[in-house]
């Protein structure tokens, strides 16, 4: 995706409001499978005291079941849009080799609310993990857009308030993503 957005911005061609829209069902569908994935299977043994997902579905069997209930959902996602659940091959520069009908989409529906209904699940649960207060001093950065949750668009801020100028970096806090460049970290 990321490849589709530099040809794009370099060649300044405009995609229709339906492409954003269907691309930010991708990246819906990735964030959901991949979070799952992590949050079950990476972080949960970590707090819980076990070696693995194997000693997470010990302890929390139905937590088990459900996160992979929603990595599925997510997977589902990823296949109507991106033509297959990992590794994506249906984008291409402007849009969609192909884009799934109403019915297709109408189809996933229920199995979407119910992963709505299983993060919510899973969140209380996550809520309830001993983690410590851990303080690092870093710069955090990430994109902003006042009108919804920026995926790729939007400005690039940071909680430094201001960066050293440079002439290869503009300020993290005014930069437009589409124009952003990489800074080093020297």
């Amino acid at each position: 995706m990321s490849a589709c957005y530099a040809v794009e911005r370099a060649l300044d061609v405009q995609v229709a409001s339906g492409i954003h829209d269907l691309r930010r069902l991708l990246y819906c569908g990735e964030w959901i499978q991949s979070h799952a994935l992590h949050v079950l299977m990476l972080h949960a043994p970590d707090f819980l005291g076990v070696d693995d997902v194997v000693g997470v579905s010990r302890l929390h069997p139905e937590r088990v079941k459900a996160g992979l209930e929603l990595k599925k959902a997510g997977n589902t996602l990823m296949a109507l849009v991106g033509g297959r659940a990992i590794h994506p091959v249906n984008v291409k520069d402007g849009g969609f080799y192909s884009v799934p009908s109403r019915e297709q989409v109408l189809a996933v529906v229920e199995q979407l609310e119910r992963a709505k209904e299983i993060a919510l699940e899973q969140l209380t649960w996550v809520a309830t993990f001993d983690i410590p207060d851990v303080e690092r001093p870093v710069e955090l950065v990430a994109l902003r857009d006042g009108r919804r949750y920026p995926f790729c668009d939007g400005r690039l801020v940071s909680t430094r308030r201001r960066r050293p100028a440079s002439r290869s970096a503009p300020s993290a806090t005014t930069t437009p993503a589409s124009r952003a460049r990489p800074t080093s970290s020297r």
